[in-house]
């Protein structure tokens, strides 16, 4: 995991605590924030990290819901993503 990546995820990581007692859509565009504003974005970690991008897909359907329900179970597929992106990257080539 090279250094930039794992600030990214340690931004996540971060967010996800919540420990601010933020709104759950606030925590959605920080997700985002987090992850796809970013100018190296597409050429350095869209292909590498594909968790990353879906992680950050969730993040802006976080930020628009208004359902509660919708945003507990938007909130529970991020944590998934986020323990499979903390775990050791394999190298397919």
């Amino acid at each position: 995991m090279d250094s930039e990546f794992a600030t990214i995820v340690q931004r996540i990581g971060d967010i996800l605590k919540n420990k601010e007692k933020e709104p759950l859509r606030v925590l959605g565009g920080y997700i985002v924030g987090a992850t796809i504003v970013r100018d190296d974005w597409e050429e350095k970690f869209q292909a590498r990290y594909p968790l990353l991008n879906e992680i950050a897909e969730l993040g802006a359907d976080l930020e628009v819901t208004d359902d509660l329900k919708r945003a507990g179970e938007i909130v529970k597929q991020i944590q998934y993503k986020f323990t499979q992106l903390r775990l050791p990257q394999t190298d397919i080539s």
